[in-house]
């Protein structure tokens, strides 16, 4: 069957996302006496079940690719309708809606500008559908590449929605956030320029990209993503939520420094030639050049990085 085109490619996404996003609205209105964070936590997963369904019925995970960004500023909108948030302090909201809005539409419009169409799959959910035959890989398709990545968005944003129905006058940690989350978001827009830049010179040469903020970071812009997530838990602490709150950027952390990186890093030392010589000179993450120094002590640290 020939593969979908571009356009009617984008128009199925905007239609699921729609219907997505009606079902969550009604999922939310439906339990007026459950708890808000719940009553959010449904709308998001009845929302995800119906992106699930679409990429199943396309055979491409890729289906919900835009939704780890799409949803978080449409949650924060439909919090509004919370009697929780009748009172709550619009300076702090403000502040969310703003940062998280920015970073949602940098990241959708970097996934729709490099989208090629439904005729792509990410390379790693191609990898998971060959280790896996089709019972089990739907059983990860539906637990690990849709709902785990929902409910870790969503256990980062709670600190936000704590914010988002607090009535308490906005404080520094607040605006400290606010800018952390856009500082992070603008860090993440650079690092894409300078990666299509350079795609777009050098793809396929196998060259290593070392320049701009990619100089000193491999991964600039998961470094900018995690910034993203600990400015809206700032905006949260700055509203007093809960100390558990902070289990959300440290699994968004964690999954970027111990499963996105390790994979990445093992995937390009297969494929670039002098991959690893470019991990000893550069950070995993900050964008900043290691600190050189002479002597044993020097290629050790090198060695063990």
């Amino acid at each position: 069957m020939e593969p979908p085109d571009l356009k009617n490619s984008f128009f199925r996404v905007f239609i699921t996302y729609l219907t997505a996003a009606a079902a969550g609205s009604i999922a939310f209105f439906s339990a007026p006496d459950m708890d808000p964070l719940m009553r959010i936590l449904v709308a998001d997963v009845v929302a995800t079940f119906v992106v699930y369904a679409a990429s199943v019925g396309a055979a491409n995970t890729s289906f919900y690719d835009a939704y780890w960004s799409v949803a978080p500023p449409l949650l924060l909108v439909l919090a509004w309708a919370l009697p929780e948030a009748t009172g709550a302090d619009v300076t702090r909201q403000a502040i969310l809606l703003i940062a998280l809005g920015y970073w949602g539409a940098r990241l959708t419009w970097n996934w729709a500008r490099g989208w090629t169409g439904l005729d792509h799959e990410d390379w790693r959910y191609v990898d998971f559908r060959k280790r896996f035959p089709a019972p089990i890989f739907e059983l990860v398709n539906l637990t690990g590449l849709h709902f785990f990545p929902t409910l870790i968005v969503f256990l980062a944003l709670t600190g936000g929605l704590f914010a988002w129905t607090s009535p308490s006058s906005v404080g520094v940690l607040a605006w400290l956030g606010g800018a952390v989350t856009v500082a992070g978001t603008t860090l993440q827009l650079v690092a894409d320029n300078d990666l299509r830049a350079f795609r777009n010179a050098h793809g396929g040469t196998g060259r290593i990209l070392d320049t701009g903020v990619w100089t000193w970071s491999r991964h600039p812009n998961y470094f900018g993503e995690i910034c993203v997530w600990w400015g809206v838990w700032l905006v949260g602490a700055d509203a007093a939520a809960p100390l558990w709150t902070i289990t959300g950027p440290l699994a968004i952390t964690g999954l970027f420094v111990f499963v996105s990186i390790p994979l990445i890093d093992k995937r390009m030392a297969a494929r670039r030639e002098g991959w690893n010589e470019h991990v000893r000179k550069t950070r995993s993450l900050l964008p900043l050049p290691l600190r050189r120094s002479s002597g044993p002590r020097a290629a050790a640290e090198s060695h063990t990085r």
